[in-house]
C-alpha cells in the first residue's frame, strides 16, 4: 500500500476509528486516481488495442469493445452518442464519489504530506472536468489540466489544508490522536 508514502504513520497513536477512516480514504483515493487515469487515456489505450474501462459497464451502456477500438482509430463519433456520454458520466460520478470519500481521510496524514495529496486530488479531479469540457471526447483527445489551473488548484489545496490543520489539532485535543512523547 502507498499509505506510508502518503504520510500515514501506523506507529502514531491513532484511535482505531481514525486509523480505519484514513485507510479507507486512502483506498478511495487510489481507486479515484486509477479510474481517472483510465478515463483520461481511453483513446490512447484503445489505439494500442487495450481497453481498461470496466467491460461490464460498457455492455450495460450498449457499447462494444469494437466500437471503442474503432472510434480511437478513426474520426469515429462514438463520443457524440448519448450512450458514450452516459457511460462516461457514470464513470466520472463514480470517481467523484471516491474523491469525496478520500478527502475525509487526508486529515489522518502527516501535516507535511497533506498539501501534496490534496493538490493531487484536486488536479486529478479536474481532469474529469476537462473530459466534460472536451464534450466527452477522450477517444481522440487527451484531457489535461493547464499549468495556470494547477497553480490555482494548489492554492485551493493549501487553503483546505489550513482547515485540516485545525481539525487535526482538534483530533489531538479530543483524544482521537495521541501525540508521541519526545524522547530525551
Amino acid at each position: 500500500m502507498t499509505l506510508p508514502v502518503l504520510g500515514f504513520d501506523p506507529m502514531q497513536n491513532f484511535t482505531e476509528e481514525l486509523q480505519e477512516e484514513t485507510i479507507a480514504a486512502a483506498m478511495s483515493l487510489g481507486v479515484a486516481f486509477q479510474l481517472t487515469n483510465i478515463l483520461r487515456d481511453v483513446g490512447e489505450d484503445a489505439r494500442r488495442g487495450r481497453i481498461y474501462v470496466p467491460l461490464e459497464d460498457l455492455t450495460r451502456f450498449g457499447i462494444t469493445e469494437d466500437e471503442v477500438l474503432e472510434a480511437s482509430q478513426t474520426e469515429g463519433l462514438l463520443y457524440h452518442e448519448k450512450k458514450w456520454k452516459d457511460f462516461m458520466e457514470f464513470q466520472m460520478q463514480r470517481c467523484e464519489e471516491e474523491y469525496e470519500n478520500a478527502k475525509a481521510g487526508i486529515v489522518g496524514l502527516s501535516e507535511v504530506n497533506r498539501l501534496g495529496v490534496m493538490a493531487a486530488l484536486y488536479v486529478y479531479g479536474d481532469i474529469l472536468h476537462r473530459i466534460r469540457e472536451n464534450n466527452y471526447d477522450n477517444l481522440s483527445r487527451r484531457a489535461y489540466v493547464p499549468f495556470i489551473d494547477k497553480v490555482f488548484l494548489m492554492g485551493k489545496a493549501w487553503l483546505k489544508c489550513q482547515e485540516l490543520k485545525k481539525v487535526a489539532q482538534e483530533n489531538i485535543r479530543s483524544g482521537k490522536v495521541f501525540t508521541r512523547r519526545k524522547e530525551h
